[in-house]
């Protein structure tokens, strides 16, 4: 998945030195998915790369802090996302700033289960929207892997109330995506 996330990239002009930020980002993000997650197909183990893939085809994004705050956020199960300690390790020089301000960024990602998420969201910046709807995306498209019975509907119920209506603030494709999800979703639910 680094592979097809650096092509893609490159594919759309991303530079060469914000290449080699995005991979830092990106196998720092692994890190500890890899140590925590004993298969290696579990859909947890793609997400980072899943996530900048939904900025970068569908989105067109190219900025490469943006790109790598996607790769480091994870709002679904925090034992799997890595530390601003570990991410920055060794860092320096162009990858450091941009990886820094990508932390900055996620630092701004609202937790999915706030009481006042779509207030949060609302009021975020547009980058910090973008970040948290394609993360979520992510999540809610392979929640029929690791959820059951009634989370289903409760992360339906999020995503009609919380995540499409903001969507359709933010970018239409996010909007589109969001409500395809959301049809193939009532139907298997039935």
């Amino acid at each position: 998945m680094v592979e097809r996330v650096q092509r893609t990239a490159r594919g759309l002009g991303v530079n060469p030195e914000d290449l080699d930020a995005l991979r830092v980002a990106h196998t720092r993000a692994l890190a500890p998915r890899v140590h925590h997650l004993a298969d290696d197909h579990d859909p947890h183990l793609l997400h980072p790369g899943r996530t900048a893939l939904i900025l970068l085809l569908d989105l067109e994004e190219t900025d490469a802090v943006l790109l790598a705050a996607a790769l480091l956020t994870e709002t679904q199960r925090g034992a799997l996302r890595a530390s601003d300690g570990d991410v920055l390790a060794g860092l320096d020089g162009h990858a450091r700033e941009v990886v820094e301000a990508a932390l900055s960024l996620r630092a701004t990602v609202p937790d999915p289960l706030a009481d006042d998420i779509v207030e949060k969201l609302v009021t975020a910046g547009e980058d910090t929207r973008r970040v948290a709807l394609t993360e979520r995306l992510d999540h809610a498209r392979h929640a029929h892997v690791w959820r059951e019975g009634n989370g289903d509907r409760m992360l339906l119920g999020q995503v009609e109330g919380v995540y499409g209506p903001v969507a359709l603030r933010t970018h239409p494709m996010l909007a589109k995506r969001f409500e395809s999800w959301r049809l193939a979703t009532v139907r298997r639910l039935g």
